[in-house]
């Protein structure tokens, strides 16, 4: 299943708008040059992927006349996701190695994350699991230094990826959900379109079906609302397939005709041979084997067109079946032995691919350890940072406390300070009172001295 993540600006004016106001003054001006953009990513949008590579290229040349590196590789970058949708692998990377060119060239580096992680996904399609690996790793890293969580739930996704491709499911959903947290947090609900339906081919291979129509539906839900054609196109795909299983042929013909004309009006090729294989498999189990034969005849044009050797595998042996079933055995033959020739060179790939796989998911462990150690040293300093702030505000309140029972000690103090000079005053007042008291009595008796003196002298005169 093809599976990929992007973003994209948002559709803040309407298309015709934009593009009258762009062909009314087509020169080299930031003006235009930021229509071009909104006009690249409205058609990337609604999966019209070949005007998203017209528009692109024009993009290129005004923006390398007016030097504008930013916009070039940006516009690198758009050209190589439509080409990359369009199953052209070869067109995309041309373009994202012109892309990252650039960025050695100059040292703008704003969308180096961008293009390690398309040029991931390009290596996924072909299998070359390491290098996929590698490219999304680099990703990460660098969106996790800018925390740019856009980037790194991009990032997890397609690591969720490798994991589904080694069918290591549990790990698989591991990163998807991780994805899925982010993006919520972000509140991005267009690239969570991507992440449901990964979720949900993972239940499908665990054969837990209705949890696999769950997330499906809710993938389908948010492709409708911003009509993604071509995710609208795997999703319905997606239910279809799983309708089929339970041979319930009625609701999967009716998820299939709308999955081929999504993938026929988003131009998507790969799209089309996935949704061509699977109606030539339900026509042949309704019996209907001419029709099943016509569409795994178109499908393998498209295959040889475009390279796709996984895809002939499934297209080969379909037709040998149909073929067998209305007795031309010849015909049966013959496709039966080209599956087998395609399945043997397959084989032969995984098996030089294995020792890689393996080292795939020793990195994925090493580079696991490695986030793991760097989320407990930000959470080791998150702690610490907390603890000292906690420590400042006991210590404040602390602080507080102190001063308030200081404050309280003094005031009282204060009181009986002012209550013991007041009893001193009142003593002092009583001990003067004395004081003159008896200084009262102390005159009077001499007074009465002198009087007794003067007396006894009178009468000694008498005498």
């Amino acid at each position: 299943m093809l599976t990929y993540i992007a973003t994209f600006s948002q559709n803040y004016r309407s298309l015709d708008s934009l593009k009258s106001k762009f062909h009314s003054r087509i020169k080299a001006d930031t003006n235009s040059l930021l229509e071009l953009v909104a006009i690249c990513d409205l058609h990337q949008n609604s999966s019209e992927f070949d005007s998203t590579i017209i528009y692109g290229k024009k993009g290129l040349e005004l923006s390398s006349e007016k030097n504008d590196y930013y916009h070039e590789i940006k516009f690198c970058n758009s050209i190589g996701v439509a080409y990359w949708n369009k199953a052209d692998y070869n067109s995309a990377t041309r373009f994202y190695e012109r892309g990252l060119n650039k960025i050695k060239e100059t040292g703008d580096k704003h969308f180096l994350s961008t293009l390690y992680n398309n040029i991931g996904l390009v290596y996924w399609d072909k299998s070359d699991f390491p290098r996929a690996l590698d490219f999304f790793i680099k990703s990460y890293e660098i969106d996790q230094k800018k925390n740019d969580k856009t980037g790194m739930s991009s990032s997890l996704l397609n690591i969720g990826l490798v994991y589904s491709d080694m069918q290591d499911y549990k790990n698989a959903l591991k990163y998807y959900f991780a994805s899925t947290k982010m993006l919520t947090d972000i509140g991005d609900d267009q690239s969570k379109v991507i992440a449901y339906i990964n979720i949900g081919q993972v239940y499908n291979n665990l054969k837990e079906n209705d949890k696999s129509l769950e997330y499906n539906y809710k993938a389908l839900r948010i492709a409708e609302k911003y009509n993604d054609k071509r995710n609208i196109g795997l999703v319905n795909n997606n239910i279809g397939s799983v309708y089929s299983e339970r041979e319930d042929f009625k609701n999967a013909n009716y998820y299939f005709k709308n999955s081929l004309e999504n993938f026929e009006a988003s131009g998507d090729n790969n799209g089309l041979v996935l949704i061509l294989n699977n109606i030539g498999d339900i026509r042949r189990a309704e019996g209907k084997f001419q029709e099943s034969i016509q569409k795994f005849e178109r499908a393998l044009k498209l295959e040889h067109e475009f390279g796709f050797i996984d895809d002939e595998s499934t297209t080969r042996l379909g037709m040998a079946r149909s073929y067998y079933e209305i007795g031309n055995f010849k015909a049966a033959y013959d496709n039966y032995k080209l599956y087998s020739d395609v399945n043997d060179s397959l084989s032969k790939l995984r098996n030089i691919g294995e020792i890689n796989n393996m080292q795939s998911s020793m990195e994925i462990k090493h580079k696991e350890s490695e986030l793991n150690l760097q989320k407990e040293k930000e959470l080791a300093i998150k702690d610490t940072e907390k603890q000292k702030q906690m420590f400042f505000t006991y210590g404040a309140i602390l602080v507080l406390i102190l001063v308030l029972v200081f404050s309280i000690y003094v005031y009282r103090q204060k009181n009986m300070i002012e209550k013991q000079k007041h009893l001193v005053d009142e003593k002092q007042k009583e001990i003067m009172d004395s004081i003159r008291y008896a200084k009262r009595i102390q005159q009077s008796l001499i007074a009465s001295e002198k009087y007794i003196q003067k007396s006894v002298e009178r009468l000694q005169k008498k005498n």
